[in-house]
């Protein structure tokens, strides 16, 4: 008897220490998010430079989907309205601002928008990878535009 509860133990410990496995989330057709992670019922999503949050879950309903997958999903969605969340300068240099944007008020991007000769560049989130290539030239103009208006 001693036996098999230290072998279960011991089976325990070591499923409990298996690392979460990653998966792609699919936003609609507009992005991916790659490397996502379900660990033990905690949602962690991707960091930018191992420290960066730059995806971030705002819907419950969302983040509700996100838990329970636990291998490639894709999130259905009807279109997508942008919504500047915040947008201020950066604390190390003065040429750079950073943008959050949210979609569908359920998941929220964040972005590093530089002033340049020509205006403004933005430089999307290394986490994610967009699909549309019509939404993302039209979030880059949206971001742009704000800078413009607020710099």
């Amino acid at each position: 008897m001693f036996c098999i509860k230290r072998t279960l133990a011991v089976v325990v410990a070591l499923v409990l220490t298996i690392p979460a496995c990653a998966f792609t989330f699919s936003y609609g057709d507009l992005f991916d998010v790659k490397d996502v992670k379900n660990k033990n019922g905690v949602l962690q999503l991707p960091l930018t430079r191992k420290k960066y949050k730059n995806v971030k879950v705002l819907s419950k309903q969302l983040y509700g989907f996100l838990q329970a997958c636990t291998s490639d999903c894709a999130y259905e969605i009807n279109g997508a309205e942008l919504n500047m969340q915040q947008y201020r300068a950066a604390a190390s240099r003065a040429d750079m601002w950073i943008a959050q944007v949210s979609v569908n008020e359920e998941i929220l991007l964040t972005f590093l928008v530089f002033k340049n000769e020509n205006g403004f560049h933005v430089k999307f989130p290394e986490v994610v990878q967009f699909k549309s290539a019509v939404f993302k030239k039209n979030l880059q103009k949206y971001i742009a535009q704000f800078a413009a208006e607020h710099v």
